[in-house]
């Protein structure tokens, strides 16, 4: 089971990188603002997983 810290690093980057997705489809639109945070959050994930090996 992950650990109280992990969970929190987890969240961390999950909504850094919903923020920055969300960011950089602003400008384009309400669908590439749900792309971008859905993408943001799946590198978030990604992020962190990668960063716990």
């Amino acid at each position: 089971m992950l650990k109280g810290a992990n969970v929190k690093d987890l969240f961390f980057w999950v909504a850094a990188g919903a923020a920055a997705g969300l960011a950089a489809g602003l400008p384009f639109g309400s669908d590439y603002m749900l792309a971008g945070v859905g993408l943001g959050m799946a590198g978030g994930l990604g992020i962190h997983f990668g960063l716990r090996r």
